[in-house]
């Protein structure tokens, strides 16, 4: 599936949701679906995304 249509499907989704699936998926095509998303989504998104690398602790 292209950036383009996926980023349509994931914005639809819940946003937790999404982040569990591109938190999964190789940077560059998390990133190119993210780009594809409207803004408030996408950043949403990003928000849950960061959120949960929070709390790993420092080597």
């Amino acid at each position: 599936m292209k950036p383009k249509d996926a980023a349509a499907v994931f914005g639809a989704m819940e946003p937790d949701f999404a982040a569990g699936f591109l938190g999964r998926m190789r940077p560059d095509a998390a990133a190119a679906v993210l780009a594809g998303m409207a803004p408030e989504t996408a950043y949403a998104v990003s928000v849950l995304l960061a959120g949960r690398n929070a709390l790993v602790p420092k080597q």
